[in-house]
């Protein structure tokens, strides 16, 4: 079973810019250990740490580049539980804080590992990946350096990688189908069911000729995805075209902010309509009054 789910590109276009509407939330996160002084609340965080380290804190299970994690939090239902890799780190702290502000509880649920890597000169400003036996625990990954440098293509990022998590769920995702029995959408990890997300995705925005011209279905074909991008107008730029779930992720990050897109693209942020828990992603941002991100999106077509 491959562990990495998605990457996701920094934008170095974007200037830098503060994240002082979110510093109430950052603040109720790093309080957490203040509220943590009684022996029961101190068993309680000893025991979920287990339950963390039962799974793996450590550079192995986070996955990046040897040595690339400096830091991971623990998590538990949306709240940080402790520190469980590395040292603490103020720029995860915010990060972390940023996640919660834009995703609702139950799908945060999923969420057991937030970690943070350091690698100021790459271009992947965050990855989701699996962790454990399964597909109910993962781990969302951020590089730090360039989180704190964009926190507004940070929140794009966020929601993203968010969307590879809640659409490769058990509801989601058959992990026990081998490629060769799935009947669907195969995507490394395991097989589509019938009416997961990604399935209605596929059937709705991706020809048989797409799909057939993917090296890898497990694979983004960062490769081929400009000539799909010059031929289709409906993808969010290139890397949009490389997979199907990039495709999906993309588009899901513009939905939660209503970005504006071309008319020939909203066909496709329409269809999380009719999901009212992904609505709820959307809603939460309007409530909090998070900034809207610029649009940094390529056009294709």
């Amino acid at each position: 079973m491959q562990l990495s789910l998605s990457v996701r590109r920094a934008n170095g276009a974007v200037p830098r810019l503060g994240v002082a509407p979110l510093l109430v939330v950052v603040a109720m996160v790093l309080g957490l250990g203040s509220c943590m002084g009684s022996t029961e609340d101190a068993e309680t965080e000893a025991s979920e740490l287990e339950a963390v380290d039962a799974l793996g804190c450590d550079q192995e299970t986070i996955g990046g580049d040897e040595s690339a994690v400096v830091s991971a939090l623990a998590v538990e239902n949306g709240e940080i539980v402790g520190l469980c890799f590395g040292e603490s780190d103020a720029r995860l702290d915010a990060a972390f804080a940023e996640l919660v502000a834009i995703t609702p509880m139950a799908e945060l649920a999923d969420i057991d590992l937030v970690a943070g890597f350091d690698q100021p000169e790459g271009d992947t400003l965050a990855f989701a990946s699996m962790i454990g036996a399964g597909n109910e625990d993962f781990v969302v990954a951020i590089n730090l350096p360039l989180a704190e440098d964009d926190p507004e293509e940070l929140r794009l990022t966020l929601a993203h990688e968010v969307a590879h998590v809640f659409a490769q769920t058990p509801d989601q995702l058959d992990v026990e189908v081998d490629r060769q029995d799935c009947e669907t959408f195969y995507n490394g990890n395991g097989c589509m069911l019938d009416d997961a997300y990604v399935t209605q995705w596929i059937e709705l925005f991706w020809t048989d000729e797409q799909l057939a011209s993917m090296p890898d279905e497990a694979t983004p074909d960062e490769a081929g995805a400009d000539d799909r991008c010059s031929l289709d107008p409906t993808f969010l730029g290139s890397y949009a075209a490389s997979h199907p779930e990039e495709d999906f992720a993309e588009s899901f990050s513009a939905f939660v902010f209503e970005l504006d897109v071309a008319s020939s693209v909203q066909p496709k942020l329409d269809f999380f309509e009719q999901f009212p828990e992904l609505v709820d992603f959307r809603t939460q941002v309007a409530a909090a009054a998070i900034p809207t991100p610029p649009n940094n999106f390529d056009e294709c077509g």
